[in-house]
């Protein structure tokens, strides 16, 4: 088995593990601007949206992660490259640690 490590934007990264591709570390920007590490990844339903949780003030927070450029596009370009994001799930038990995302374009 190999391990291969992807940086991406913004100080972020992914690392999957083959022959299967599946992800067992990731460092994700969160909505507060900092960038965390991953843990509890989860095999994923979709590319889009693997989840785990990130750990916020001693606090579990329960999301997924997924991926973005800085602008908000699924198509990444020389001055705005891809990075992971960690989201939030809307009915978590532990709201408010983590501020909601803005909407692209705000």
């Amino acid at each position: 088995m190999s391990i291969t490590k992807t940086d991406m934007g913004a100080g972020t990264s992914i690392s999957r593990q083959y022959p299967w591709g599946t992800t067992i570390t990731a460092r994700a920007l969160c909505s507060d601007g900092k960038v965390r590490t991953c843990y509890n990844i989860k095999e994923a339903d979709t590319y889009f949206s693997i989840p785990c949780n990130v750990e916020v003030h001693g606090f579990p927070i329960k999301g997924y992660i997924t991926f973005n450029t800085r602008d908000g596009y699924s198509t990444e370009t020389e001055d705005d490259p891809m990075q992971v994001e960690f989201r939030q799930y809307t009915y978590s038990d532990i709201r408010g640690l983590l501020p909601a995302w803005p909407k692209h374009g705000e």
